[in-house]
C-alpha cells in the first residue's frame, strides 16, 4: 500500500536486493503501481500541492519554460508572492 524511500531507490533494500533482484514481474509490478501514484500525485487540476509538483516538473522538464519563468518571477516580486502564497511554489 505504501512504498518507503528505500523500496524505491536502487540497492536501498535489503529485503529486496535478496529476494526480488531477479524477479521480472515484481518491478514490473512496481512500475505500474509508481505511475498510478505518481499520476494521482502530479496533476494541473487538483489540490495546491498537485499543482505545484506538476510546475516544477514542466520546470523541469522545458528549460525555456524555467527561463521564462525565473525572468518574471526576478523582474516582478508581487507576482512572486502571488505565486507562493496562492500556489506554494517557490
Amino acid at each position: 500500500e505504501t512504498l518507503a524511500p528505500q523500496c524505491v531507490n536502487a540497492y536501498a533494500c535489503g529485503l529486496k536486493n535478496m529476494y526480488f533482484r531477479s524477479d521480472e514481474t515484481f518491478y514490473a509490478d512496481l512500475g505500474a503501481a509508481l505511475e498510478k501514484t505518481r499520476s494521482r500525485e502530479i496533476r494541473w487540476t487538483g489540490n495546491r500541492q498537485q499543482l505545484a509538483r506538476a510546475l516544477a516538473r514542466a520546470k523541469a522538464r522545458h528549460p525555456r519554460l524555467r527561463r521564462a519563468y525565473e525572468r518574471v518571477a526576478a523582474w516582478s516580486p508581487r507576482f512572486r508572492a502571488f505565486l507562493k502564497r496562492h500556489l506554494a511554489v517557490r
